[in-house]
């Protein structure tokens, strides 16, 4: 191939990812403003500075960028779960413990782009995406039952006890990816009672 050519394809290829990366950051800026109901294609266009069809380019609907942006920042905030989950003393007091968690879990319950999950709107949209991959292959979910284990392990709790309190955590996951929020009153703050009793519980 002459080496112009070559030289002009390469060029309109980084042209296209940059003009990907502007609606992509476009769109996350209108989501975490709006939310998912109140955001159109338009909006995110003339967000990037870019007309309505030309996005069309790079994306084939709102479903497809929303999901592109709250994977980004699912993965984000996962690992930012993980760092502070990492930081939890296990040998000290249950309650503390209770509240620590808590806060990590308002990391998600406050991210405007993450409460879409408990959205009555995107909530099937998301529910879907992330079953597909199914919850055992997640590395969140992995790291999290691995580090609450560990944390039981080192305060001399059973190995039988443990074994039970696995599979109460795997039914609060199952909740937590599976039951619509419409289904339950405030869920958010049934969720976060239902966990921070449950740490407290199981380490007193």
């Amino acid at each position: 191939m002459n080496i112009i050519i070559y030289s002009f394809i390469k060029l309109g290829e980084i042209v296209l990812e940059e003009k990907k990366a502007e609606l992509f950051k476009a769109a996350q800026t209108i989501f975490s403003e709006k939310g998912y109901k109140n955001t159109n294609i338009a909006t995110i266009a003339k967000k990037a500075n870019m007309a309505v069809g030309s996005f069309y380019k790079y994306y084939n609907s709102k479903e497809e960028i929303f999901l592109e942006v709250y994977a980004n920042e699912n993965r984000l905030k996962r690992e930012e779960i993980m760092v502070s989950l990492g930081s939890i003393d296990w040998y000290g007091d249950a309650e503390k413990i209770g509240t620590q968690m808590i806060r990590i879990i308002e990391i998600v319950f406050k991210n405007e782009i993450l409460k879409q999950w408990y959205k009555p709107d995107t909530a099937d949209l998301l529910r879907n995406y992330y079953n597909a991959t199914g919850t055992d292959n997640s590395s969140y979910h992995q790291f999290l039952i691995q580090t609450i284990m560990t944390g039981l392990k080192n305060r001399g709790i059973s190995e039988s006890e443990i074994i039970n309190i696995l599979k109460a955590m795997k039914l609060i996951i199952y909740i937590d990816s599976c039951v619509p929020n419409n289904d339950v009153d405030d869920y958010e703050k049934s969720m976060k009672t239902l966990i921070q009793y449950f740490i407290e519980g199981i380490l007193k």
